[in-house]
Formats: structure tokens, C-alpha cells, sequence
């Protein structure tokens, strides 16, 4: 604890946020009430002296520890109950019946699902009695899959005749609560349209963010032109453009078989080999301080703009998060803990955002970087391993399968299945993903000239055949995938804390008498 001082406020804040959100009857006044209590007693315990004999200073210590505690949880439970979209009593809920006539913004262009397009739009405005009410709040738009809705973009206005429904909740026969993973969203209704339903509006909301939304589809169309194969497009897409849509089910199925579905979609290890490119370029820049802090500022605006024209997915921004406070410590020469660091990050998001402590993708994220972080220092100090090749295979298997360990719970519960034959593919195409992703990157950038080009999509083509190939013999193995049907919440926490315990007695069993383990 004393090496990761921000848990003391990070635990308590996560099981603040969980407490308001499953338990019922706690209102908005209760933690309010409760943040300001112990909060007055936090105070007044910090300035009480800390005299008199050892027992006193300990127990002073305890008190303002334990109080501490309670005041984060009830901050947490206090930022969960007032991002609830109900609120603001401009909502659109409030001023619209089942049917109406809504001003509607996309907030993400459409995406294909089995038998429409999906998209969330933020709600301007609607249109009751003849009444104009200005409103807010998110809504989930399906749309028949036609030209006029494939056309639509980031930004785009709409006026459509909206019938609103709830999503679907869980019942006997749907095991997964549709309409409580929305409104953790801050969706609380949804409509289907069809073409004669809405018309398009004129005056298109034009954002940072829709700049980027309309690059990311200029560099889609740029790649479709390449001298790719249909499923080599697809994938190049997903790998630099966070695009997912034109990936095939086939080739999806083979990297989920093969445990690097994460592959597919923009993550911390896109974000970690931009990062890691733009350094080796800068590195020239220097060292001192303000040379630190001018490479630090480029990387970070690189790594951003990536995460933006990806389209800013939460993998995406959780990873840009990360890597921006781990270059501040950098720049300023912070001494900390890679941990306290990691658990900075969580603490920022999810005051920002307390609810998507409950996203898997969240969960994810922080699970493999923390089994990578412990894993890596459990190995560290072990006996050296002769042979910088060897040393860097180890090192690599060490990471891979600590990252696998540590959201093994996590895989068990939301999918049920866990890849049998990871290791095989995260040792041979990982590796590669740096070459793989610059390689993506050089055909989208400079695919037109005429030598260059064509030598970056042969290289492209090479490597991603082989990733297919590959991916194919792990599909082939047998039992590539094992599936568990019933792992509940008590299966997923008694598994989570085993790993735990795994971590911390790897990590004793080989700092103990190692005084450079102490960081």
C-alpha cells in the first residue's frame, strides 16, 4: 500500500460507484450528506496534533485512514448517482410521449449489425403539440440498411418521426440486461427508422471531432484503392482506423480463436507502438528537461490524433490516458510506482466517467496492464537468462501470459470461453503487430508513389497472408477454444482473487532480499 498510496482512494471510490449503482434506495441526498459528514471529520482529524505517545499518533493515523475511506466512497457513490441523464430536467423524456418529432445529431456514424445499422444520436429538440422544447440526453437509432443511411456521417442532423421504446431488459429467456448496459451509457430509449421516418437537415453540426470522422473515412476509401484482397482491407481498417465493419465473421472467428482479438480493434498496443515509434524518431531532441517535456508534448499530440482519427473508442482513450501521465512522470522526473501511475489513471477515468467501471472493455484494459506490470516484476529479478534473443522470448512469454492470466476471470465471465492455444500466436504474430501496423500505415500514407507503394503493399500482403495462415493452424488445433457455459459473479471474484494471490506471492517469492525490487 504504501507503494501505491492512490489505491487508499481508488478502492474505496470503485466501491462507492458500485454500491450506488447496485443497491436500491440510496438517493442522491444520502452520499451527498455522507461526503460532506466525513468529510468535516476528515478535517478535523487531520488537524488534530499528533501528540503523546505511539499509540496515539497510530490510532490518530487509523482514524484518518478509516475516514478517508468512507469520504471516497461516498464521492463515488455521489459522481454515480449524478450521472444519471434523468438529472437534467431538460431531458427528453420529460418533454416528448412515445411518439414525436425530434431534432436528432449522430454522435457516431452507422454501423452494420446482423439485420440493420446502429448508431447513438444526442436529441436537440423535439416537437410536441406544435411545441419546440430544447432538450438533451442519448438515444439508439436503428436504420434500414440503405444507401441513404450509409451515407450518413458523424455530425449529421436529422428531423425524424421517432416512436420510442425501452431497449429489451433481462427476463427469463435474455440472461444479459440490455437496457441497464445503455443506460450506464445514458441511453434511455431507442427507435427504428425507416427511410420515409426522417430527411437529412442542412446545417451539419462541424466538430473537431467530425473533421476526423470524415479523414477516417477518406482513409478507408485510400486503402479500399490499394492492391489489397477484400479481407486484407478489412483488417488494415480495424488495425489503423479502429474500423471493424468491413472485417469479415471468418476472420474475426480466427483471431478470437486464437486469443488476439484485440488486434482488431485500436487498443493500448496500437496506442504503445505509435507511442514507441514517435519516440525513436524525437529521441534525437535530447534529454534535458525542457527537451524531455518538448518530445513528451509531440508524442502525446501524436498519440491523441491517433486516438482521434481512430474515433476515439474508451480502449482507445483509456490507453492515450495512460500513456499521457506516464510520459508527465517522465518529463518531471516524478519518482512513482508504474502501480500508483496505473491506478492515477483509473482514479481520473472514472471520476470523469464512474460508470464504466462496469464496461468489460474498462475491466480489460486495466486487468492486462496490471498482470503485465506484476508479471514483469515477478520475473525481473529472477535469475537472468543468457542471450539477449533468449532474454527478450522470455521476457515476451512472461508479458503475454500474465496479461492472459490476469483477465482470465474477466474472459470467463463476459464470454465464456477462453482461447486454449494463446500462447502460439501471441509469441509469433504480437511481435510482428509493430511491423504489421507501420507497414498499414505507410500504404495508407504513401501507397501513391509509385516504387514505394508498391513495396508497402507487398509487404503488407505478405504479412498479413502469413497472419492468416497462421491463425488458420491455431483454429485447426484441437479444442482451440474452451468454453465454460455457467461462470457467475462468485465463480468470476473467487477466480480473480486467486490470480491475485498468484501475482503477490510470485512477486514476494522473488523480491524477497532483492532490495532493488523496491522502486
Amino acid at each position: 500500500m504504501n507503494r501505491i498510496p492512490l489505491l487508499v482512494a481508488l478502492l474505496p471510490l470503485a466501491v462507492g460507484i458500485v454500491v450506488a449503482e447496485t443497491v436500491g434506495g440510496l438517493e442522491l441526498g444520502f452520499f451527498f450528506w455522507s461526503m460532506v459528514a466525513t468529510g468535516c471529520v476528515v478535517g478535523l482529524t487531520a488537524l488534530v496534533p499528533e501528540t503523546g505517545s505511539g499509540r496515539v499518533k497510530v490510532g490518530l493515523r487509523s482514524a484518518f485512514l478509516v475516514f478517508l475511506t468512507f469520504l471516497f466512497v461516498s464521492i463515488g457513490g455521489l459522481l454515480t448517482k449524478l450521472s444519471d441523464p434523468l438529472l437534467r430536467p431538460d431531458h427528453y423524456t420529460y418533454h416528448s410521449g412515445p411518439e414525436c418529432i425530434a431534432v436528432l445529431r449522430l454522435t457516431e456514424a452507422p454501423r452494420h449489425t446482423a439485420r440493420s445499422l446502429r448508431a447513438t444520436a444526442e436529441v436537440e429538440s423535439v416537437y410536441d403539440d406544435s411545441l419546440r422544447y430544447t432538450t438533451c440526453g442519448r438515444i439508439q437509432l436503428y436504420f434500414k440498411d440503405d444507401s441513404t443511411a450509409e451515407g450518413l456521417r458523424y455530425g449529421d442532423r436529422i428531423m425524424a418521426r421517432c416512436n420510442l421504446a425501452l431497449p429489451p431488459a433481462a427476463d427469463s429467456n435474455r440472461t444479459f440486461d440490455y437496457r441497464r448496459y445503455q443506460r450506464r451509457h445514458g441511453i434511455l430509449r431507442q427507435c427504428y427508422l425507416a427511410p420515409w421516418n426522417y430527411r437529412v437537415l442542412d446545417n451539419r453540426a462541424v466538430t473537431l471531432r467530425s473533421r476526423a470522422d470524415d479523414l477516417r473515412t477518406a482513409f478507408r476509401q485510400r486503402l479500399q484503392q490499394r492492391d489489397l484482397a477484400e479481407k486484407q482491407t478489412g483488417v488494415a481498417e480495424a488495425l489503423i482506423l479502429g474500423w471493424r465493419d468491413d472485417v469479415d465473421d471468418e476472420t474475426t472467428a480466427l483471431y478470437r480463436n486464437a486469443g488476439i482479438a484485440h488486434l482488431l480493434c485500436v487498443s493500448g498496443l496500437h496506442v504503445g507502438i505509435i507511442a514507441a515509434l514517435l519516440s525513436a524518431l524525437l529521441w534525437p531532441i535530447g534529454r534535458r528537461r525542457w527537451q524531455r517535456a518538448l518530445r513528451g508534448g509531440l508524442v502525446m499530440s501524436g498519440v491523441w490524433a491517433f486516438a482521434l482519427l481512430s474515433g476515439l473508442a474508451p480502449s482507445t482513450v483509456r490507453a492515450a490516458v495512460m500513456f499521457s501521465i506516464f510520459v508527465v512522470t517522465d518529463v518531471f522526473a516524478l519518482r512513482t510506482s508504474r502501480y500508483n501511475t496505473l491506478a492515477f489513471a483509473a482514479f481520473i477515468m472514472l471520476v470523469a466517467n464512474p460508470l464504466q467501471l462496469f464496461d468489460a472493455s474498462f475491466q480489460l484494459s486495466f486487468a492486462a496492464v496490471g498482470g503485465i506490470l506484476a508479471g514483469g516484476d515477478a520475473w525481473r529479478h529472477r535469475q537472468p537468462v543468457n542471450g539477449r534473443f533468449s532474454r527478450r522470448v522470455v521476457d515476451f512469454f512472461v508479458v503475454t501470459t500474465s496479461a492472459q492470466l490476469a483477465t482470465l476471470p474477466f474472459v470467463l465471465y463476459y464470454f465464456h470461453q477462453f482461447p486454449t492455444w494463446f500462447i502460439v500466436a501471441n509469441m509469433t504474430v504480437i511481435p510482428c503487430a509493430g511491423v504489421l501496423l507501420v507497414s498499414a500505415l505507410g500504404v495508407l500514407l504513401f501507397g501513391g508513389i509509385p516504387v514505394v507503394g508498391v513495396a508497402l503493399e507487398w509487404i503488407l500482403r505478405t504479412l498479413l497472408s502469413a497472419t492468416d495462415a497462421l491463425l488458420r493452424f491455431v483454429s485447426s488445433l484441437p479444442h482451440p477454444m474452451l468454453s465454460v457455459e455457467h461462470f457467475t459473479t462468485a465463480a468470476a471474484i473467487a477466480t480473480g482473487a486467486a490470480v491475485l494471490v498468484i501475482f503477490i506471492v510470485a512477486n514476494l517469492a522473488t523480491s524477497k532480499g532483492c532490495p532493488k525490487c523496491r522502486e
